[in-house]
């Protein structure tokens, strides 16, 4: 038997926006090696991963339901139209984030998407229009808006997890991001920051023990540690030049950033801020050393002066400026050296040893759903294939939606 890749890549190039085409890849890439490596060596990723943002973007709306099911029952017995109320699959989006992370972690796909990759226009973003913006700018657009959905609206630690993982690998090669896309990882980190400032000030002072993800303060507190991870590596002293947007992102939203970190319960140590705190110091006297002050002329001295932020020194608590022919340790300058360890480390997926328990009630349900919106409409509690739906129907019945009141629409509900 033999299959023309080339097809095939086409052909999930116009199914994975669906539950039966992410599917299907997922199986293809877990049981053919040689296929997976086909795709590591593609520069048209782009055709594959666009399909799984979208869905994703939809997927972290309120006004997106698990497809197929228009009722569902409630404890009381009563009927509930699940139409009206913001809820979506999360097998769906565990699906795309595995797919996500699995071509992270090959080791082309970063730099590709922040360099080569560039998409002119992206119709279904519907909060800014987005032209000629790149792939990893769009990706990093994604992933942030996952995570506020999750920290609001799920409170998924597996969710959460693998999210997290798909910005760490992004994050070494992390380059010439949007403008918009600066400014949404800045509001997001500060809006999470202070929650979770908020939450430890709750906790008695008390800040989320380390790995924990299973807790809502320890959710905040992953979600603050890889978003400021991310921060630190794209201003690093090889790329900062290359990132000035989110360097004047963090120049405008540093009061709120200056505040955090100042607070008396701020869970944040130094090491977690200096870098930060340093570039966006430095900036600031560039800033303020312009005349007739406005954004465009702002940014315009960043770049002249793009040299004085890439020989930035710190040295404990302080920063200054070195000159680029100075001998200076390694240790003291934001370099592209390893970061807490996690420059050279990689992310990637592994599956469980039994992912029928995950896959079997999954592919049963998208393939009920498939029948049900297109045919004949099923009575889920009746349904008696294997054991195991049973007990996913019972959590379907014990599940309760949210009202719409608490579903986030934007970060800024985050606190």
């Amino acid at each position: 038997l033999t299959i023309n890749f080339e097809h095939l890549f086409d052909s999930f190039g116009g199914t994975l926006h669906s539950e039966v085409g992410a599917l299907s890849l997922y199986t293809l890439l877990q049981a053919s090696p040689i296929f997976a490596a086909s795709l590591a060596v593609r520069l048209s990723l782009d055709k594959l991963v666009l399909p799984l943002l979208r869905t994703l973007y939809y997927s972290s709306s309120s006004t997106h339901h698990i497809s197929g099911r228009t009722t569902t029952t409630s404890k009381d017995g009563t009927s509930v139209n699940v139409l009206q109320q913001p809820f979506r699959s999360r097998s769906q989006l565990y699906v795309i984030m595995i797919l996500l992370l699995i071509f992270s972690q090959d080791a082309s796909f970063g730099p590709d998407s922040f360099k080569r990759s560039a998409i002119p226009t992206v119709l279904w973003y519907k909060e800014r229009k987005l032209k000629d913006v790149s792939l990893g700018s769009l990706l990093v657009l994604s992933l942030l808006r996952c995570i506020t959905f999750n920290l609001n609206r799920l409170q998924d630690p597996f969710l959460l997890s693998n999210c997290c993982a798909v910005l760490l690998n992004l994050s070494p090669h992390v380059a010439d991001l949007n403008s918009y896309t600066a400014m949404r990882l800045t509001s997001v980190l500060i809006a999470t920051m202070k929650r979770y400032t908020i939450l430890v000030m709750k906790n008695g002072g008390k800040p989320a023990a380390d790995g924990d993800v299973t807790s809502i303060l320890g959710m905040y507190a992953e979600s603050c540690r890889i978003l400021l991870q991310v921060a630190k590596h794209a201003v690093r002293r090889k790329v900062v030049d290359k990132n000035l947007h989110l360097v004047y992102a963090l120049v405008y939203n540093q009061r709120e950033f200056n505040t955090i970190i100042k607070s008396k319960c701020s869970p944040f140590r130094p090491i977690d801020v200096k870098k930060i705190q340093a570039v966006i110091d430095e900036a600031e006297k560039i800033i303020q050393q312009t005349p007739n002050r406005n954004a465009e002329k702002s940014m315009q001295a960043l770049c002249e002066n793009a040299n004085v932020l890439k020989s930035l020194r710190v040295d404990g608590n302080r920063s200054r400026s070195v000159s680029t022919s100075s001998s200076v340790s390694n240790d003291s300058i934001i370099s592209d050296s390893t970061m807490n360890g996690m420059e050279d480390f990689k992310f990637t997926y592994e599956e469980e040893s039994d992912p029928e328990t995950f896959f079997v009630p999954y592919v049963w349900e998208v393939i009920v759903s498939t029948v049900t919106s297109s045919s004949l409409e099923w009575d889920r509690m009746n349904i008696k294939v294997f054991s195991i739906m049973h007990h996913v129907s019972n959590e379907i019945e014990d599940d309760k939606a949210p009202s719409n009141n608490e579903f986030a629409e934007d970060v800024d509900n985050i606190v």
